[in-house]
């Protein structure tokens, strides 16, 4: 089954995207496939469904009908591609520093106003590797959008580190880039039924904007140590780079600047970390076959210090008051528009059952796998070429007497569209009790 191309290289972005559009459109089911159905069952644009994780954890993730397909721009190619905290061959206790920032970085979403107010209290997930990744740490991540032309911007327009912003590439002729196009249910094996939470990590809407605006995904590198993706190169111009810096707002679509940037950066070369900070990462993340006393020690070696002074990050009292405020005011009312939930009920025989507010991460999962088998590419062939002369095929299942390691998914009634559903009580920020903590 011919699921995208072989890797090859685009002469220009229409030529990559109509060949993408088109593997793409194989995952239509058939009931997906005319033009109505097509417009009248896409989602409302730039909106997030609540999605029933583990634990029901509330995953919110950017609604699209389907996710066959995750991408990754890159402007130049680097082989292997790898996530930031492995780039450049790190030894395990340059590693473990990155680890250090990461666990302080952590700390300080753990207590902002909106995590600890508003995310906790709704159940809704917080993806900290997946922020700390957005907002520049070295991370064991490797960033996906489900959007293309997002993936597009990144390949073709380049990061200015001083500057913390991204710009058009202004070279004359033709550039090279390089795309990734990962498929999520590729990852899916018989012990894990949940490639959206370990292997493929949903980032989605969060809050902070960055990752909902670049329609978050990201590749957990550590669980699979293999970037499982096809890859493919193209070219561009000066003036596609422009546009598609012009596209997204000169790139603040995208790399919006927000007072967690501010933070982030005093943590990508802070070396001084505190013994709190110091434990809590040694039990999240030690190091093999060393003593954590050993570890210490040689972290005072390579210029790094443990203090028993307090000088982790934190927000201080009028930052939080500004947060709360702004998020109040400003926010709270296009979080409600953007978050939207899409119920469904049990079918028993011809009759709709129970409700369920929150379609799951299983039930995604099984309609990715649908559309998988759905696509026919190669299927038709072989049933053919397996059929004996009397038309019947060969393989029969009804004849299988022990367990085949199939499953069947339960038929079930879904809400075409999702709906709004949160409202402001529901949100608000007591500011009162911001202030008292």
């Amino acid at each position: 089954m011919q699921i995208l191309p072989n890797s090859c290289h685009f002469e220009n972005i229409i030529d990559l995207k109509n060949t993408i559009t088109k593997y793409f459109d194989f995952y239509k089911l058939s009931y997906e496939r005319t033009d109505f159905n097509d417009n009248y069952l896409t989602p409302v644009k730039d909106t997030f469904e609540v999605i029933l994780g583990r634990n029901n954890e509330k995953i919110l993730i950017p609604a699209e009908r389907y996710f066959p397909f995750l991408y990754r721009g890159q402007q130049f190619d680097y082989e292997p591609c790898l996530p930031t905290l492995y780039r450049g061959a790190p030894n395990e206790f340059e590693i473990f520093v990155e680890k250090l920032r990461l666990t302080e970085f952590l700390s300080l979403i753990d207590s902002h106003p909106v995590v600890d107010s508003v995310f906790k209290k709704q159940n809704f997930k917080i993806d900290y590797i997946g922020l700390a990744q957005h907002y520049g740490l070295k991370t064991n991540y490797i960033d996906l959008t489900n959007d293309i032309d997002i993936a597009l911007f990144f390949a073709m327009c380049k990061y200015n580190k001083e500057k913390d912003t991204y710009e058009p590439i202004m070279t004359e002729g033709k550039q090279k880039a390089v795309m990734y196009i990962s498929v999520p249910i590729f990852n899916m094996t018989i012990d894990n039924n949940f490639v959206f939470e370990d292997k493929i990590c949903i980032i989605g809407l969060q809050p902070f904007s960055r990752p909902g605006n670049q329609k978050g995904f990201a590749y957990n590198f550590d669980i699979s140590k293999e970037f499982k993706a096809f890859k493919y190169t193209f070219s561009y111009t000066q003036k596609e780079s422009k546009e598609y810096f012009e596209k997204f707002d000169n790139g603040n679509a995208l790399w919006s600047k927000d007072i967690l940037a501010d933070k982030a950066k005093q943590l990508f070369e802070k070396t001084d970390f505190s013994v709190d900070i110091f434990n809590k990462a040694w039990k999240l993340f030690p190091i093999n076959k060393i003593s954590k006393s050993k570890a210490r020690k040689e972290l005072v070696e390579r210029n790094v210090s443990i203090s028993t002074h307090n000088n982790q990050l934190t927000w201080t009292k009028s930052e939080k008051d500004v947060i709360a405020q702004k998020w109040n005011e400003e926010q709270i009312e296009s979080f409600i528009y953007e978050t939207r939930r899409k119920f469904w009920r049990e079918k028993e025989g011809d009759k709709a059952g129970k409700k369920y507010n929150y379609r799951t991460l299983e039930m995604l999962e099984e309609l990715e796998f649908l559309r998988l088998v759905g696509n026919r590419s190669g299927i038709e062939e072989y049933i053919k070429q397996n059929q004996n002369k009397k038309g019947q095929r060969l393989y029969k299942p009804n004849n299988i007497k022990k367990d085949t390691g199939w499953k069947k998914i339960p038929g079930r009634y879904e809400a075409v569209n999702a709906e709004i559903f949160l409202e402001k009580k529901d949100l608000i920020i007591n500011t009162a009790h911001n202030n008292g903590s």
